[in-house]
């Protein structure tokens, strides 16, 4: 994919197989990899396509979250235990692009 055809503000979604190397985007990149191998598999390739690495500067909206669980119903929920599931970043909508990393701004 060629990064320079993103406009600055422009929304970095999944349908442009952009890879973000961080684990809040974990999942999202889990999708965007299944969707290629998939097409790989389609195209008689057993190998992903070779990715171009880019740095870009990009805008977030992200917060920590954290998950519990309490299963039971509404009667005598004292009784019930409150469980953790799991803590970590998670990001809201799309990041959008700022600049490229040897793009002037402008």
């Amino acid at each position: 994919y060629d990064g320079s055809s993103l406009d600055r503000g422009a929304a970095i979604t999944e349908d442009k197989d952009w890879i973000i190397g961080d684990s809040a985007y974990w999942e999202r990149n889990q999708r965007i990899f299944k969707r290629l191998r998939a097409q790989a598999a389609a195209d008689g390739s057993s190998t992903l396509p070779t990715p171009n690495l880019m740095y870009v500067v990009i805008t977030e909206r992200r917060y920590w979250g954290m998950t519990y669980e309490r299963l039971g119903d509404e009667f005598r929920p004292e009784d019930d235990l409150i469980r953790f599931k799991g803590e970590g970043w998670m990001v809201v909508g799309n990041p959008k692009k700022l600049r490229g990393v040897n793009e002037k701004d402008g």
